[in-house]
């Protein structure tokens, strides 16, 4: 057999493989489409006779973690505004930087935030938004203390410092990234779930895929492939029981008391939300359900953003490496 044959053969068994795994992507799209990713439709007075009859309505509060997001701080808080759910059973807080605020006092997330929060505190005559800003001498952890150094910022840091904020009577807590897109029915569904089933961790879909026409084409694909992934294997993986599930970062909600109990987020991780699905399954136990509401946010603009991106993931992942090896779980499954 001749080196052209098997060159010939070699493309056309990867071809067929690459068909197969096609054609079992659309089936369990479809499939996920009308199961997992079928949104009931609920009736937000029915949440409301339900939370009578349990102890009342689910509080939840939203933490966006917004550093250097002049430009879509405010878009963003108005979506959140626009929840189909009572507006005395949730609040929303901004989790801002203090360096930025230094580096620029007069144009900074922080002002922006603000503004729109003093204009719907007004409207509904509460402190339904919140604007905190992290400290640059916070120590990162939860509940941390003020250690007087110059302390790099993260995201979990940020998270840690707004976990500080949450009042005692919130029940969950919610996660979004500064430039997600909302699903104005998902908070009373998180709360019939709550009311019904007890859940303290669940998650949702990502699709970055919002400034699809501003990118270059490898962020575009990749994209893409991302939201696919969310649309097709990762519903299956929340329905299976006794899995290890990596949070996606953002559009997922945590009961106060359980991410209180386990100490927050890990500052220092590359990928906070990675190492926190690791840690609640490997001392808690808890594996997070899934929920249908999709959140749609922006990828990476070109591809330098976007090697930098699948960088930090790709290190934050290798991270855990440690961790997961003194877990319990199968050798297979680690």
């Amino acid at each position: 057999m001749t080196l052209t044959t098997i060159l010939i053969y070699s493309v056309m068994i990867l071809f067929g493989v690459g068909v197969v795994n096609l054609y079992r992507h659309l089936i369990d799209m479809y499939r996920f489409e009308k199961t997992y990713l079928k949104k009931p439709d609920i009736d937000v007075r029915n949440v409301l006779a339900k939370a009578s009859r349990n102890g009342g309505l689910p509080y939840f509060a939203i933490m966006v973690p917004a550093r250097e997001e002049v430009g879509v701080i405010e878009n963003t808080i108005r979506r959140l505004e626009q929840f189909d759910y009572p507006k005395y059973s949730y609040e929303i807080l901004i989790i801002t930087d203090e360096r930025e605020v230094l580096s620029n006092p007069r144009e900074n997330t922080a002002n922006v935030a603000r503004i729109v929060a003093q204009e719907l505190n007004d409207k509904y005559h509460r402190e339904f938004v919140k604007v905190a800003i992290v400290p640059v001498a916070f120590d990162g952890y939860y509940p941390g203390q003020i250690n007087g150094k110059d302390n790099r910022s993260t995201k979990g840091r940020a998270l840690n410092w707004g976990l500080r904020q949450i009042p005692d009577y919130v029940d969950m807590v919610g996660i979004y990234d500064a430039d997600a897109r909302t699903h104005p029915h998902l908070l009373k569904f998180i709360a019939s779930r709550r009311l019904k089933l007890n859940i303290d961790v669940i998650q949702g879909p990502v699709y970055p895929v919002s400034n699809y026409h501003k990118v270059t084409t490898v962020p575009d694909f990749a994209g893409l492939h991302l939201a696919w992934w969310h649309r097709s294997f990762y519903p299956k993986l929340g329905k299976e029981r006794q899995k290890l599930q990596f949070l996606a970062g953002t559009n997922y909600f945590i009961d106060k008391d359980l991410i209180r109990r386990i100490g927050g987020w890990d500052y220092e991780a590359l990928t906070e939300d990675a190492e926190l699905g690791l840690r609640l399954y490997s001392q808690e136990k808890r594996f997070a359900k899934w929920h249908p509401y999709e959140e749609i946010e922006q990828s990476p603009k070109n591809f330098r953003a976007f090697f930098h991106q699948r960088r930090r993931w790709a290190e934050g992942f290798l991270q855990l490496v440690p961790q997961i090896r003194k877990t319990k779980m199968a050798k297979w499954d680690r």
